[in-house]
């Protein structure tokens, strides 16, 4: 190399030497002769500073031995690599440098040249990557859900531990078996081929969601998983794995169908209810509770028997079974299957019958049926049938068996619903019958009643007309001739001649009460009671009588002749029934009562004592003598049976010497 070429090469050395990032030094043993200003900015400290420290005194505590014994194996040539070491400036900072040393000539004698470069961010780097790793890893295995790798052929890369727990696998046991057959329930008609959801993950490659829903443990268990699949890509945007999340949703998914289960259940009792409950026959509600739209657990066969007496009567059978209907229309009880929960008085399940020697029913094994309920039908107390539902295949029934009790319960009201309907039928007839039987009685007891009233007409007017004629004729004609006491009693015939002549009047008016037909129709009272006091004009005048009468009386149903007689009745005995030297003062007022009016009589005559106020209104209840008031005792027995037939009531409030007051509650309409 000539000098020219060796000066260009010296140049450019020196260039590299100061301008250089990594940090040069030159040392002999240990002292430092050279370092570059790379060294310097490194490790923060001047070159005179360098020149007078040991090398090994950059070196982090802890780490010097080790990183002097690696430098003189490179200066012996047993290592070629640089080795890494922690360092601190001279500000105190950490770092990390990597390091290269050889053996070199300085200056005719054997030194030591030294690179550094700081690697002290590609450190923090890579520890920043492994403590994100190691979080990862910790997250990925300590994660309550399932995390999967898988190729796109099928093939399981990665199960974290969750899900090994989960599915019932080892990771040797898991990785590299298929997905579908170990995790993913085979399909029959896909079998293994993954290529559908390749193309539907391909389609949009950025991020893919889909649920696969059902799954396989290692046992065989079936769960529920919610999977999150997301598509993995090499540096060629090649498909290289598909990472799947899941998360167990098994309970929600169980949850969820019996909530289905039960809503189904409900909207069925729903309308078994409604059914049996409209029905008002037994043959309509035998045709409802057959109906197997209400069962959504699908029995192959259903029974309907009621209960008389110590046996059961089967009602209907669906389906229409003709032969097993035949063979067992009538049980006893403990007698098959049915009889058996008659007996025990509470549900049985059987659920395989063949095997069951209580099931003797031939027809039942010869339809292929395999389990059975026999539920009885009670209403409170009282067990009113069983209702007998089979299927063909083995049916857990201990699981079902609120829902089918709860069945029961609906079909035994409609049961108690038509029996009582049928029950209240017979009783209807019966009544109807006594009804028709009393009806006789009565149509012949009110001929004997128009007979006795004929007789009493007829039969026992024309003597008293002849006593009375008689009487009236000794009285005008031979007065003279009879002597005083002669005389008084021509005039008592005379008088009690009249006093039977009123009295027959009167119970012929009571015996026509029940017999006369009603012509009811509105009223108004103000004109009822105007009438009345016409008639009582000369009555009223000779007793000197005040009547108060209100003026707003309203209108009532009523038959014209019946108020007539009440109130005439009424007013007769506030003339009649007054207190001595005292002039009668009769208020007749009114009050609305609900649906109802309220009228009242009051006088101020002599009263009546409390004892009396029922008996009065019965026939000959009388409380006075002739001699002290006249009377025939039926006037008030007219006024209660009249008002009852207009469908009222009468009573009264008095106390004696107080006057009374007479009340009649009458209907508005």
């Amino acid at each position: 190399m000539d000098n020219a070429t060796r000066r260009e090469a010296e140049e450019a050395l020196e260039k590299l030497f100061t301008h250089s990032p990594m940090g040069v030094f030159i040392a002999r043993g240990k002292k430092v002769e050279l370092v570059n200003p790379g060294f310097q900015q490194i490790t923060g400290y001047s070159e005179a500073e360098l020149m007078a420290m040991d090398p090994l005194g950059l070196v982090a505590p802890g780490f010097r031995e080790e990183v002097r014994e690696k430098a003189i194996r490179m200066l012996k040539g047993q290592s070629s690599l640089p080795y890494e070491f922690p360092f601190i400036t001279k500000g105190g900072q950490s770092g990390w440098a990597m390091a290269t040393v050889v053996s070199t000539l300085y200056r005719g004698e054997r030194a030591t040249l030294g690179y550094i470069l700081d690697i002290t961010r590609r450190k923090q780097a890579e520890e920043a990557l492994q403590e994100s790793e190691h979080k990862y890893r910790e997250l990925v295995e300590n994660a309550n859900s399932i995390i999967l790798r898988w190729t796109r052929e099928g093939k399981v890369t990665f199960l974290n531990e969750f899900g090994q727990k989960f599915f019932g696998y080892t990771e040797d046991e898991i990785i590299g078996r298929h997905v579908v057959g170990t995790i993913v329930p085979e399909s029959e008609s896909t079998g293994r081929n993954l290529q559908p959801l390749m193309d539907e993950i391909c389609a949009d490659p950025r991020k893919f969601e889909k649920n696969i829903n059902e799954n396989i443990r290692s046992n065989g268990e079936r769960v529920w998983i919610d999977w999150t699949n997301k598509v993995v890509f090499d540096h060629q945007r090649q498909l290289v794995e598909i990472l799947s999340i899941g998360s167990d949703i098994t309970e929600r998914k169980r949850a969820e169908e019996k909530l289905k289960q039960r809503t189904e259940e409900l909207a069925a009792l729903n309308a078994l209810a409604h059914r049996v409950g409209a029905c008002l026959s037994l043959d309509e509600f035998v045709a409802a509770a057959l109906d197997p739209i209400v069962y959504p657990i699908t029995p192959d066969q259903v029974l309907l028997y009621v209960r008389k007496n110590d046996h059961l009567v089967l009602q209907g059978t669906w389906p229409d079974r003709t032969a097993m209907s035949c063979n067992q229309a009538r049980l006893q009880t403990g007698e098959r299957l049915c009889g058996l929960a008659l007996q025990a008085g509470q549900p049985i399940y059987f659920s395989n019958i063949p095997a069951d020697p209580r099931c003797t029913l031939k027809a039942c094994n010869e339809a292929g049926l395999r389990s059975f309920a026999a539920l009885t039908l009670v209403s409170g107390e009282r067990l009113l049938g069983v209702l007998g539902l089979a299927w063909a295949q083995e049916q857990d029934l201990q699981a079902q068996s609120g829902f089918l009790e709860t069945i029961a319960g609906e079909v035994a009201m409609g049961l108690h619903n038509a029996l009582l309907y049928r029950e209240l039928q017979e009783r209807a007839n019966d009544l109807d019958q006594r009804v028709r039987e009393r009806t006789v009685q009565l149509r012949a007891a009110n001929k004997e009643l128009e007979a006795f009233a004929y007789s009493i007409s007829h039969d026992l007017r024309a003597p008293l007309r002849a006593v009375s004629g008689f009487a009236q004729i000794i009285a005008r004609r031979h007065q003279a001739a009879l002597n005083e006491e002669g005389r008084h009693y021509v005039d008592n015939i005379v008088l009690a001649a009249e006093r039977m002549g009123h009295l027959i009047e009167d119970l012929l008016a009571y015996s026509r009460l029940g017999r006369q037909a009603l012509t009811i129709r509105n009223l108004d009272l103000k004109e009822v009671l105007r009438r009345v006091l016409d008639d009582l004009e000369a009555r009223v005048a000779a007793t000197g009588a005040v009547v108060h009468v209100a003026e707003d009386l309203p209108w009532v149903p009523g038959d014209p002749t019946m108020l007539h007689q009440i109130f005439t009745n009424l007013l007769d005995n506030a003339l009649i029934y007054r207190q001595p030297g005292v002039a009668p003062v009769i208020r007749v007022s009114w009050r609305a009562d609900a649906d109802q009016i309220v009228l009242a009589v009051a006088d101020n005559g002599i009263g009546i004592e409390s004892a009396y106020h029922e008996k009065i209104f019965n026939v000959f209840q009388r409380l006075h003598s002739d001699e002290e008031y006249p009377g025939t005792g039926i006037g008030l027995a007219i006024v209660k049976k009249s008002v009852i037939m207009l469908g009222g009531q009468v009573w009264v409030e008095s106390e004696p010497g107080k006057g009374s007051t007479f009340y009649l509650k009458m209907p508005k309409e």
